[in-house]
């Protein structure tokens, strides 16, 4: 009777053995049961199992394998999370290098608009320069043929008078007679401003004396006191007079 106990024994710490080495590695139907006497045992532990300590064995290994499981399940949660963040990452990372691009070619194109304004601003400035310098230059011609032309009619009407009262020259006299006169004096006595602008222009002396001993604003003065007429002979000989006055100065 002890003999046969201690086969149960061993029979059924064998299986114990077996039974939950095949429930940690899922492998239930793989495992075998012993074979010949030990079939057996088996058959009459199966009831010592139910409710014996191999109930608590089993149990605390489904929770450790359904600990596993959840863990497992767990980890690949968190590296499917870990994942999504990454492509997540991945996709913003991409849409700033984009907008970084996009931005880089903005700041290209404004710099080229920029600088081709620049070059456009630089044109029309030299061209407004350029006109401006031929608008003056051609005024600046303008000018000058209008004077030379002024000159000429001008040294043209001298000339005329000159050759018309016997003189040779502005400042030249003439005598006939006991008398000398100069032309500037026949202007004033002819009462022509016009031809004693223009020969006080051509060098003229307004201090010259006729033989009489008189200067050509004597000589008007003797025909404004006449004749009201000879007031604007006065005023030509007086700016004349200060034109001749203030040349001899400067020279």
């Amino acid at each position: 009777m002890q003999d046969q106990e201690f086969v149960l024994s061993c029979k059924t710490t064998n299986l114990l053995c077996v039974q939950p080495a095949c429930a940690m590695f899922g492998c239930f139907a793989d495992c075998k049961a012993p074979e010949s006497d030990e079939e057996e045992v088996v058959g009459t532990a199966s009831a010592v199992f139910d409710q014996g300590p191999a109930d608590g064995i089993w149990k605390r290994l489904v929770a450790e394998e359904r600990r596993y499981q959840l863990e497992e399940e767990k980890q690949k949660q968190e590296m499917q999370r870990h994942a999504n963040e990454v492509r997540v990452l991945k996709k913003a990372e991409e849409e700033a290098r984009l907008q970084t691009q996009d931005m880089a070619q903005k700041v290209k194109e404004a710099q080229r608009a920029l600088k081709e304004e620049q070059v456009h601003y630089e044109e029309l400035r030299r061209e407004r320069e350029l006109s401006e310098h031929t608008v003056t230059a051609r005024r600046q011609e303008a000018k000058r043929l209008l004077e030379e032309r002024e000159r000429w009619v001008q040294k043209t009407m001298v000339m005329a008078f000159l050759r018309e009262h016997g003189f040779t020259h502005v400042n030249a006299p003439k005598k006939s007679m006991m008398k000398t006169s100069y032309p500037l004096h026949v202007a004033a006595e002819l009462g022509d401003v016009r031809m004693i602008d223009a020969l006080i222009k051509e060098g003229a002396n307004a201090d010259l004396r006729n033989s009489s001993g008189k200067t050509p604003m004597q000589v008007a003065h003797a025909k404004c006191s006449k004749e009201d007429s000879y007031s604007n002979v006065v005023d030509a000989l007086n700016i004349a007079t200060k034109r001749s006055t203030a040349r001899s100065g400067g020279a």
